[in-house]
């Protein structure tokens, strides 16, 4: 009866970050008391490029919506076959933004059983700073937790009374390379590469002024002594790879990136993509100065930044 009683606490739930450029699953064992998890269990991403979709029209197609469909259904077969017993799901950026993202959303549930729901921006960013703080057991206080998704970031702090605040912007990976594209390169093409210096500062320019004014609290935030700046999804892969990374790594790593075509990049870093390996940059490097910061650290989350904060948050599985 005691060992019934100890299982009984423990569900393997399945979560799934609907995202604007990928679908994640992180499967893992969960005590339902304590709001922790206790072991990680299987964790993976498939692209399905919905931010692309909405740059080019306001809603999703039927094609992107099945390919969406069959790719969540084989996460969730595989999920089946771990055995996970609960499912839930939360949609991001491009289904806010897509006249048809509810829809889809709904299609998931009613195909799938998967339940879904599309969440704020400002319980997206809680919910990756959540995970950053739960995963890496740091002082919430103590740290700001910079996401960058497929179609936004979210940069979420406390302010002085404790509660959690948002800064945010409609730029991610996929959003901030389109705006290259169509900014600076004035084209209809799929990458922006090779980019010049010149076509570089044009682009940095551009994101300066596109991004909104950084709060004050934030600013505030992050001069505080002890406070760490976190980067966490989503940041240039190449950059991430390094764990601390400050501006001069990423000037560096722009000069060998610079008058390169796709074909010419190298990597072997995980989510590296040759069409975002310049706009990546630019994106960060206008946070930079955005947030009078030199760097960031970057921390590694088990699935997507958002999944352990999800896996423990009970009104989500009710």
């Amino acid at each position: 009866m005691i060992s019934f009683a100890l299982e009984a606490r423990v569900a393997r739930r399945a979560a799934f970050d609907f995202g604007s450029g990928s679908i994640r699953l992180h499967v893992a064992d969960v005590d339902t008391e304590k709001h922790q998890v206790i072991k990680s269990v299987y964790t993976t991403s498939l692209n399905v490029f919905l931010s692309e979709e909405l740059s080019k029209r306001p809603d999703f197609s039927p094609e992107i919506q099945e390919t969406a469909l069959a790719t969540a259904k084989r996460l969730k077969q595989i999920a089946t076959q771990l055995e996970a017993e609960e499912f839930f799901g939360i949609a991001t950026e491009a289904y806010r933004t897509a006249t048809n993202g509810a829809e889809l959303a709904k299609r998931y549930f009613s195909e799938l059983s998967i339940p879904v729901e599309i969440v704020s921006k400002e319980a997206e960013g809680k919910f990756s700073f959540i995970t950053l703080a739960k995963e890496n057991a740091i002082n919430p206080r103590n740290m700001v937790c910079c996401d960058i998704g497929g179609g936004s970031f979210q940069i979420t702090y406390t302010d002085p009374q404790g509660a959690v605040q948002l800064y945010y912007g409609p730029f991610g990976r996929i959003t901030t390379k389109n705006a290259l594209i169509t900014h600076v390169k004035c084209n209809d093409t799929h990458t922006p590469n090779p980019v010049t210096l010149q076509e570089w500062e044009k682009g940095l320019h551009f994101m300066r002024s596109a991004l909104p004014p950084a709060p004050q609290d934030l600013l505030a935030k992050i001069s505080e002594p002890g406070v760490q700046i976190i980067g966490v999804a989503g940041h240039p892969p190449e950059l991430a790879a390094l764990g601390d990374y400050r501006q001069e790594d990423l000037l560096n790593l722009r000069n060998e990136y610079l008058n390169k075509k796709d074909e010419e990049f190298i990597s072997d870093q995980p989510f590296f993509l040759a069409p975002y390996a310049v706009s990546d940059l630019i994106l960060v490097c206008a946070l930079m100065e955005k947030l009078g910061v030199t760097g960031f650290s970057y921390q590694e989350t088990h699935g997507s930044s958002n999944s352990t904060a999800l896996l423990v948050t009970e009104e989500l599985w009710k």
